[in-house]
């Protein structure tokens, strides 16, 4: 259907547009995609697309448009362009892939009830030479977090994308559904690949666990699903002063000698062609600090000045933020 646009400008332009849609706007499959990326729910497409076509002088009346529809073709969208992705992959298939997969609790954008959390499970392989990077194979919702289940829906993607027989090494954090001797997920993946796999537990996870070990020595248990101090950091994170940061104190030779090796080690690091990711990077520029050393010029990371938000699940970051800052933060001490 054609329609006009209004379009406020100088007198030399045109003053109006002519677009065309189909009468089933909701099939157009641009319309499908990109309100995916943008994480629209269904109610929200229908709306920004009904008020784009209003706002054109459309009769609504005469487009097939609504939420059922809206749900209905985006399902159908997303189906067709897993089935491309798919046909795609299996003409350059890697001959040995490791398989990594991770559990979250996100929020539903895309389904029937958005607002609501539910445990998803992101699946991907890597391998050379064309996927070194790794190749999402799918983010399923599973009922659970329990090996059980996510062995379950990892395998379901691996026989769908017909990767079962190249899988050499699978790569998770070491928590007990992934890595539990009897029911943990590497296990039961294990068994039903019936062969042997080379076991690569995340490093960022198993440092997060000795760090977290001496936090549990020092501060207690976290008894809830929210680190309480998480949540306090991020509150007072705006008042607290960054320019002064505390370092360590020590005397011990032995311990004075693998503090200068550490600092060496770091500045490296930060200098290198190839610097670590983000979350590594302010781990490196931290520990320089606490260590008495600066980061050197050509780091590019935000040392103290990142945002608050982003201390969840980043535990060694925290930790280091905290004793750099302990002296400026009065409530901390107070609860300690």
């Amino acid at each position: 259907m054609d329609y006009q646009q209004p379009r406020p400008g100088c007198s030399h332009h045109q003053d109006t547009v002519t677009l065309t849609f189909p009468r089933r706007v909701m099939e157009c499959v641009d319309i499908c995609s990109t309100t995916d990326r943008l994480g629209l729910s269904d109610n929200q497409v229908t709306a920004l697309v009904s008020a784009t076509l209003k706002a054109g002088r459309a009769d609504l009346d005469k487009f097939v448009i609504s939420t059922s529809t809206t749900r209905r073709n985006r399902m159908l969208t997303r189906y067709h362009i897993s089935q491309e992705y798919m046909a795609a992959f299996s003409e350059d298939p890697p001959k040995y892939a490791a398989l990594h997969w991770d559990g979250k609790m996100l929020r539903d954008v895309l389904g029937s009830d958005p607002g609501t959390t539910s445990e998803t499970l992101a699946v991907l392989v890597s391998g050379p030479p064309a996927y070194p990077e790794g190749k999402l194979l799918g983010v399923p919702v599973i009922d659970s977090s329990t090996g059980t289940a996510q062995a379950e829906a990892s395998m379901d993607l691996l026989e769908a994308w017909g990767l079962t027989g190249v899988i050499t090494a699978i790569v998770f954090d070491t928590t007990a559904s992934n890595s539990g001797v009897h029911r943990g997920a590497a296990k039961l993946l294990e068994q039903q690949l019936d062969r042997k796999v080379f076991y690569l537990t995340c490093r960022h996870h198993i440092l997060e666990v000795l760090v977290g070990a001496v936090w549990e020595n020092l501060f207690g248990k976290v008894k809830s699903p929210e680190n309480p101090w998480f949540k306090h950091f991020k509150d007072v994170w705006t008042d607290l002063t960054t320019d002064n940061p505390t370092t360590l104190s020590i005397r011990q030779k032995w311990l004075n000698k693998k503090k200068k090796e550490c600092k060496e080690i770091l500045q490296e690091i930060l200098r290198s062609e190839k610097p670590p990711r983000a979350d590594y990077r302010e781990m490196a520029e931290l520990t320089l600090i606490v260590l008495g050393d600066t980061p050197p010029a050509e780091s590019t990371g935000v040392v103290l000045e990142h945002s608050s938000g982003q201390v969840d699940g980043q535990k060694p970051v925290f930790y280091e933020d905290v004793s750099c800052l302990l002296s400026s933060w009065s409530t901390m001490k107070k609860l300690l």
